[in-house]
């Protein structure tokens, strides 16, 4: 039975945002970082994901995402870009922001830090992706690899 009620918490998905949650679920070590700040931001994976910019704090929240995905796991801006369903443009200004950000609002550099001293630089990048050495191209699909 479909919910009809908007207080609902357990919407329904629309397809296009299925989507980017499963785009963004290939990616398992991207998927639990931007999980662990949604959680620790207060923020819903639905709001996170949403095509449009939603509330100032899940637009906030969605930056310092890309950023922490770019910049911690070293994944290429246009790879970040497809897992957020954004433009590549728009991840590069996400991260500028929250670079500025970080230098003006002691909270802001806070969260980051507490995120970045768990460790995630040190998780594998998902099959068909090299860190460091490939920063800044596309996966290797399993196909060209052949």
């Amino acid at each position: 039975m479909k919910a009809t009620h908007n207080k609902c918490p357990f919407r329904t998905l629309s397809a296009r945002s299925r989507f980017r949650f499963e785009r963004l679920r290939r990616d398992p070590v991207a998927f639990a970082l931007v999980e662990r700040l949604a959680r620790m931001r207060r923020v819903s994976l639905r709001d996170l994901l949403q095509q449009s910019r939603g509330s100032d704090h899940a637009a906030l929240t969605r930056q310092m995402g890309m950023y922490l995905v770019h910049v911690v796991l070293s994944r290429p801006q246009d790879a970040v870009g497809g897992l957020f369903d954004r433009n590549p443009r728009t991840v590069s200004y996400a991260c500028k922001v929250i670079e500025q950000m970080r230098d003006r609002d002691p909270a802001i550099e806070a969260e980051l830090a507490t995120i970045e001293s768990e460790g995630w630089g040190r998780c594998l990048p998902p099959a068909g992706m090299a860190r460091d050495e490939n920063a800044g191209r596309a996966p290797v699909e399993a196909a060209d690899a052949a």
